[in-house]
């Protein structure tokens, strides 16, 4: 509750999960520096997301859970002040998020929840993960610990895998016609988390939801043009 931030000292523990992929990747680069958190990872399977967690953040502690189970879940963030969801890309995203969400309602320990989450979110979406996204958000606000939700916008890092196809065939294939695009950096991803774990007053983030975005929006052309000069 939001009483809870009258006697919240700085946070020591914080817990991401689905830790090995591109989002969860960034988070823990963005704690690298700063040795005053404890950082613990979950993962499906220690023996094949082990190592990608530790590439990123070597000092990260990294847990195996069954994120299908609540009590493996309960046991995994147990201590934990801040709980970072970062709902994997499984048909059963939604509903692991909720698991997530619903442990952090039963701890003592957690003080704030950061979910990550997608632009366009709906709970009658007509896009599989705009349903699956929305079950997660609610969820989350349904579980009386503060939160903050980012909806990440398309990453900018994506673009590089154009580059070479661009160079070669002088093309670039995206649905887009005359619009524009705008993107979103995974550093900046990643430092947003950090400073929400980090701050010592973390209600100015609270029960908040936030788009990540770039202020530029860029057409085709001139994302061809950047990328040829690569």
């Amino acid at each position: 509750t939001m009483g809870a931030y009258n006697s919240a000292p700085l946070p020591t523990k914080v817990f991401i999960t689905s830790g090995s992929g591109y989002v969860g990747k960034a988070a823990l680069q963005a704690f690298a520096e700063d040795y005053s958190v404890d950082v613990t990872v979950s993962t499906r399977d220690v023996s094949k997301s082990a190592d990608k967690i530790t590439d990123a953040l070597p000092r990260a502690n990294v847990v195996q859970v069954d994120d299908r189970v609540p009590a493996s879940i309960d046991a995994a963030i147990a201590g934990a002040q801040v709980l970072v969801i970062i709902p994997p890309g499984a048909e059963d995203r939604g509903d692991i998020a909720e698991r997530f969400a619903a442990a952090a309602g039963r701890s003592s320990a957690c003080k704030h929840i950061i979910l990550i989450s997608v632009p366009g979110a709906l709970e009658d979406g007509s896009i599989l993960f705009q349903r699956q996204f929305a079950k997660a958000e609610n969820a989350v606000k349904a579980c009386h610990v503060p939160y903050s939700i980012f909806r990440l916008d398309f990453f900018l890092e994506n673009y590089y895998g154009f580059a070479e196809g661009i160079k070669a065939s002088k093309k670039l294939y995206m649905f887009l016609g005359q619009g524009s695009i705008t993107g979103t950096s995974l550093e900046d991803v990643g430092a947003c988390i950090w400073k929400v774990a980090t701050e010592a007053d973390r209600s100015k983030f609270a029960n908040k939801t936030y788009t990540l975005t770039s202020s530029d929006a860029l057409t085709g052309a001139e994302i061809a043009s950047t990328l040829s000069e690569l």
